[in-house]
């Protein structure tokens, strides 16, 4: 998650949005933590109307803001919104005076919305083609008092910029950025998952609550973006910072082919990560001034910093990822081993959508694994001899001091610092390869990081 992010240090507290907005109450799930010491709420995130209730609360209870979400409409994820408005913020730095032009605000006008409320320098022109969209953003703008920042235009479904930008009512000639969230899919096939979706990929677990025309159109979110592309060259330097957000991997590197095809001079991308979910984000300029410093860009800066002390990545076999419940074995299985090395291990990420343990060791029992087998092979076939082979092997045991985060996660791109520049190669190949791998993720906290190693080759070595 993006550092500013409110839900990148701190969960969301679904039973203290519900005293905010108690239409969420009925929908809560009462559930004992994985420790067994209490218990905590969630929602049955394949419910259309726990996800409507969810995103009202959420909006009501951090943001202050009351709104309206019809049924039969894209209900959005708030925290992955939040990523890419802050990515935006870095982009455009510390202008005074902000106005954005959202392409398809849809009913809740979610982009405008958070931006103006986070943003007080920030103005917006959202744009929409479904009437009844049309109809409800403006009525969620009327009810937040955001009606002298926030303008919505309903256009027609093959306007993107180009006639918003030459009739637009705003004083002034030129803009700060756009942003959208285009339709991720071609067809109804690549709706269902037929087209694209693999037995490497675990099963979605929320619903896909959009109607057919915010979830797809012709040539896919590819095409969608590829036209915005198309607009931006005649429009120029009118507006600064040309952005969107993407659904798939690959669709990041067909557009950044595109844009160097047409010779643009700054292209920048980026990953947002909620949990288990990766969007990823593209934006290009024609003004060759506004290539961003390191300091404008603090995830891309965090990444190079940390090179030194990149994670260790284990990928797990084939097997894992081919199977529904793989995601499931593999968190069993990284807690038996834990388990099986004496290594002690507190739940910092307990939810659904990713495993995270913070893991100490006092004593080494992972090293001098062939001895160590040797002896367990003599113990079982020696029983009279078990008390001092098993000395033995206790002697095995040194004292170490090693505190480290290990991850399950579901995608190596945000994680594999030390294949950053492969995966850059791999994405400018334009891959159609969209599957998505389980990988275990060990992050050094404290001691040394050879000791680290050694558990991270040892997990290896046990796997295959």
């Amino acid at each position: 998650m993006h550092p500013r992010n409110i839900f990148n240090k701190r969960k969301p507290d679904f039973a203290e949005y519900a005293k905010t907005h108690p239409a969420l109450e009925p929908h809560l799930i009462k559930k004992a933590t994985s420790k067994g010491e209490g218990f905590q709420y969630t929602i049955d995130f394949s419910s259309t109307q726990s996800l409507h209730e969810l995103a009202a609360a959420t909006l009501q209870h951090e943001f202050g803001l009351s709104v309206d979400l019809p049924s039969g409409h894209l209900v959005p994820s708030i925290p992955q919104r939040l990523n890419y408005i802050h990515w935006v913020e870095d982009l455009v730095g510390k202008e005074s005076d902000v106005i954005g032009i959202d392409i398809g605000c849809g009913p809740l006008c979610i982009f405008p919305l958070l931006s103006c409320t986070i943003n007080n320098n920030w103005k917006f022109i959202a744009t929409e083609v479904q009437p009844d969209c049309t109809t409800y953003a403006l009525e969620n703008i009327k009810r937040n008092n955001l009606k002298p920042k926030i303008t919505v235009i309903q256009v027609a479904p093959d306007v993107f910029l180009k006639g918003v930008v030459d009739t637009a009512s705003y004083d002034h000639t030129q803009f700060t950025f756009c942003m959208c969230n285009p339709p991720f899919y071609k067809d109804g096939d690549e709706l269902k998952g037929g087209a694209s979706r693999t037995g490497h990929r675990p099963v979605p677990k929320t619903l896909n609550t959009g109607n057919e025309i915010e979830t797809m159109t012709s040539g896919g979110e590819v095409e969608f973006v590829r036209n915005i592309v198309k607009e931006s060259m005649s429009i120029g330097t009118r507006i600064k910072w040309y952005t969107s957000m993407l659904g798939k991997k690959d669709s990041l590197a067909k557009i950044k082919n595109f844009l160097k095809e047409l010779k643009v001079p700054v292209i920048l991308d980026t990953t947002f990560v909620q949990g288990r979910t990766h969007r990823w984000g593209v934006a290009w300029s024609y003004d060759h001034s506004l290539m961003p410093s390191q300091e404008q860009l603090p995830q891309k800066r965090k990444l190079i910093e940390k090179r030194k002390s990149d994670p260790f990545i284990v990928n797990l076999p084939k097997s894992y990822c081919q199977e529904s419940d793989g995601y499931q074995r593999a968190v069993k299985w990284m807690e038996d081993t834990l388990h099986k090395l004496k290594i002690e291990h507190v739940d910092i990420g307990d939810d659904d959508d990713e495993k995270t343990w913070h893991c100490t060791a006092s004593v080494n029992t992972w090293s001098k694994q062939r001895k160590r087998k040797r002896l367990m092979t003599r113990i079982k076939d020696n029983p009279e001899q078990s008390k001092e082979l098993l000395a033995e092997l206790e002697s095995l045991n040194t004292p170490c001091s090693i505190e480290f985060k290990l991850s399950v996660v579901t995608d190596d791109y945000h994680y594999d610092c030390k294949r950053m520049k492969e995966q850059e190669r791999r994405e400018e190949a334009a891959s159609d390869n969209n599957d998505n791998q389980i990988l275990y993720v060990f992050e050094l906290v404290n001691g040394h990081r050879d000791e680290l190693h050694q558990i991270v080759q040892l997990t290896g070595n046990w796997l295959s």
